[in-house]
């Protein structure tokens, strides 16, 4: 599938014997020292997301670059995304809403608690697998690939919709709460459509 950040490709992980989604990012935009500020921020949070293990979050298996293109390598999670869902049911029950809510936070905290901001929360990287699991996907790693090629015509990071007012110039530095600012816009989307 073609993302915002990137294509997304389902393949074989050839080691493991396993599905897996491999996520090739876009171009960065970035000047050749910014490049190299964003390579080593990349390879650093990959790193760090590689190592949460939370059933709330998707897993990062591996990374790299190919051809100067940086890579992630994900388990693949079958099923569909919140956005989906909601585009079938616009208006959850109340119960439910909360429910969605609660296993979102849940997988942000072990990841905010890593030191990782994810900075693009909405419901297409919400990921629900067959058994009717939330997965969060695109850790942490959405801030590093919001680079100025990624941009909106307004030069907006991110997704305007669920996007933090203080994020909305692009230049401020943003943590943990722009997450739960999202996390809210998305609480008002599934109550209220």
């Amino acid at each position: 599938g073609q993302g915002g950040m990137g294509v997304v490709w389902e393949a074989r992980h050839l080691t493991l014997d396993i599905a897996v989604a491999v996520k090739i990012l876009r171009e960065t935009g970035f000047s050749s020292e910014e490049s190299a500020r964003f390579r080593e921020r990349f390879h650093r949070e990959a790193r760090i997301a590689a190592r949460l293990s939370h059933p709330g979050l998707v897993r990062v298996l591996d990374f790299g670059e190919d051809g100067g293109r940086p890579y992630l390598v994900m388990e693949l999670v079958q099923g569909w995304t919140l956005e989906q869902y909601l585009s079938n049911q616009p208006i959850l029950p109340e119960k439910l809403a909360i429910q969605v809510v609660g296993h979102v936070c849940a997988a942000l905290v072990v990841a905010h608690e890593a030191g990782i901001v994810h900075r693009d929360i909405k419901p297409s990287n919400i990921l629900i697998d067959k058994e009717g699991k939330l997965k969060v996907s695109d850790l942490g790693l959405a801030r590093d690939m919001l680079a100025p090629a990624m941009t909106g015509p307004d030069g907006i990071l991110g997704t305007p919709l669920y996007i933090a007012p203080e994020a909305i110039d692009g230049l401020g530095e943003t943590d943990h709460r722009a997450d739960l600012y999202a996390v809210g816009v998305m609480l008002y989307q599934m109550l209220f459509g």
